[in-house]
Formats: C-alpha cells, sequence, structure tokens
C-alpha cells in the first residue's frame, strides 16, 4: 500500500453527523461527476536522513473534492463539510489515530491549505485541502548498510576481546582501552552496543 492509498482509508473514516461521508476518493484523477473526490501528490518532500539511517520524510497531499455550487445553500454547507474535515485532521492529529503507512511511523498529520473554491463549472466547483504528512522510515539499502557495519563491529570487539584474554594483567588493560575507544567512537556516530567488559579480564583456564 502506497502513502496515497494509506491517507485515502483514512480519509474515508471521517463520518461527520452534519455532513456526508467520502465513499470513493480517487487517485490524482478528478472524476467530473458532482460529488467526487481525489488525492493528488504534489511536487514538495522534505526529507532528513540521520547517521543512524533513520529518513524523517514529509510529503504534501492535495484533497479535491468536486461539489454542487449552484445554490448559496449549497456554498454554505460546502464550507461547513471544509471546516468539519479541517477540525476532523487536527483530531485525528491530536490523538494520534494516523494513516497505517507500511514500513514506516507516522509522526505528524495537519492541514497546510484550508479548504476553499478552486474552479468553477455552470453549476459545480472544486474545492481543494492540503494536508502535510511527517513519517519516518528506513531505507532497505541504509538498513543493510547497518547491519554490516553491526557485524564488523561485533568481529572487532571479539579479536580484541580475544587478544586481550591471551596475556597478562598489562595486556588485559591495553585491550580494555583499545574497546573503550573504539566503542566509544561508536557511540559518537549514533551506534547503539552491548559488549560484555567481564570477558576482557576472563583469565585461561
Amino acid at each position: 500500500m502506497t502513502v496515497s492509498e494509506s491517507i485515502i482509508e483514512w480519509l474515508k473514516t471521517f463520518d461527520p453527523e452534519e455532513y456526508w461521508k467520502m465513499k470513493q476518493v480517487d487517485t490524482d484523477i478528478q472524476s467530473a461527476k458532482v460529488d467526487s473526490y481525489s488525492l493528488v501528490k504534489e511536487p514538495v518532500r522534505n526529507e532528513k536522513t540521520y547517521v543512524t539511517g533513520r529518513k524523517v520524510i514529509t510529503d504534501h497531499y492535495m484533497l479535491r473534492a468536486r461539489l454542487s455550487s449552484q445554490e448559496n445553500t449549497d456554498c454554505v454547507e460546502n464550507n461547513g463539510f471544509g471546516e468539519a474535515l479541517e477540525d476532523w485532521v487536527s483530531e485525528q492529529n491530536r490523538i494520534k489515530n494516523f494513516p497505517r503507512i507500511p514500513d514506516a511511523t507516522v509522526q505528524h498529520i495537519g492541514v497546510t491549505t484550508p479548504f476553499y473554491m478552486g474552479k468553477t463549472a455552470t453549476d459545480n466547483s472544486i474545492y481543494q485541502l492540503t494536508v502535510a504528512i511527517k513519517y519516518e522510515k528506513k531505507e532497505k539499502e541504509l538498513e543493510r548498510e547497518l547491519q554490516d557495519i553491526e557485524s564488523q563491529k561485533e568481529e572487532i570487539v571479539y579479536h580484541l576481546v580475544s587478544w586481550a584474554k591471551k596475556g597478562g594483567a598489562i595486556r588485559r588493560m591495553l585491550g580494555l582501552a583499545a574497546i573503550f575507544f573504539f566503542l566509544a567512537y561508536y557511540h559518537s556516530i549514533g551506534k547503539s552496543v552491548t559488549v560484555e567488559w567481564r570477558e576482557v579480564y576472563k583469565c585461561p583456564r
């Protein structure tokens, strides 16, 4: 399931008492029929990648709704629907009821452009609303790279421990110092490590 599909399924749970549900929301293509909806991804992305492999992405999506606008009452109802939708998005963000994106954790979703009337035809208009969704995702390549680094770390620590255990007190102290500085560097670049320090002190039987 794509991010767009996840947001669409989430939007379809909007069920206001005074207005109506969006039973179907298409992707990208806006139907010419009245009471139709579509979700379009905007060409804007903010992306931040951390040294640990974490990737935080903010995408923007525009919801478009073709609604009847023949009478003033239609326009009043349309604006009421839009305000209710804006409030609902804000509430879902507050209670952390986010769209479910596979292999990602949503951190925030909110309205960036409120519901407004855009293109107008003879008896209907296209209303638009933009939301921004912020989520954390790890790329598979970065995950593989992290796994390689972790394996290399474990191998280095293993050899240092083995080397230290073969000597006397001075050698064990040198081994301990080497491991300490290596892991201090490893921590400094954001990695998580666990080492059994007692292994360095164990004397050969």
